[in-house]
């Protein structure tokens, strides 16, 4: 349904070196949408309450005409959203870092304090499927207990202390909706 790769960075980039990527982009990607980061701020003491909010440029998105593909140039980050169908990790890594490079070549510096790599996919499975015979990694269901599952959420975290990371696998089971059927 989704991949995507997103990267944090500091320092923060200036929102008009970031304005300057339209050009490179544009042809492929030609909606664009300006982000801002909206903050606000509320004091309450004795003498009553007092309130302000800032916004300020946070960059922009942009989509291809078929809005299947999404990059975000962002002051703090940029990403890059592939929806479905997407072919492969391959064409998925090209792409973004062909746009990672850009954004690179924008900013003054960068260095990245973090990397994130997340796939979203619905599988579809037969009503009475065992999860084993799909999915190498599931929860194992004792055998007194009933075997046939209705709702799962499961999350793993394995800290990767070598790499400074931290992988996380998320399962669930997606309500199917009135009217469809799984085969």
């Amino acid at each position: 349904m989704e991949a995507s790769i997103e990267f944090r960075v500091s320092p923060d980039a200036k929102p008009e070196a970031l304005s300057g990527l339209r050009e490179s982009v544009e042809a492929e990607y030609p909606i664009w949408q300006e982000q801002t980061d909206t903050s606000a701020r509320l004091e309450v003491s004795s003498a009553g309450v007092q309130s302000s909010h800032r916004r300020d440029p946070a960059g922009f998105v942009a989509w291809t005409a078929a809005r299947n593909r999404c990059v975000a140039f962002g002051v703090r980050r940029f990403a890059f959203s592939q929806l479905h169908p997407y072919d492969d990790w391959e064409t998925l890594r090209c792409e973004a870092r062909s746009l990672w490079c850009a954004y690179l070549r924008a900013r003054e510096s960068t260095t990245v304090t973090r990397v994130g790599v997340r796939f979203i996919n619905r599988i579809l499975l037969p009503r009475d499927a065992r999860l084993e015979d799909y999915f190498s990694t599931y929860p194992k269901i004792a055998e007194p207990l009933p075997q046939h599952v209705t709702n799962l959420l499961m999350r793993l975290e394995m800290p990767r202390p070598e790499q400074k990371a931290l992988i996380v696998i998320t399962q669930a089971i997606e309500k199917v909706p009135r009217g469809e059927t799984v085969p």
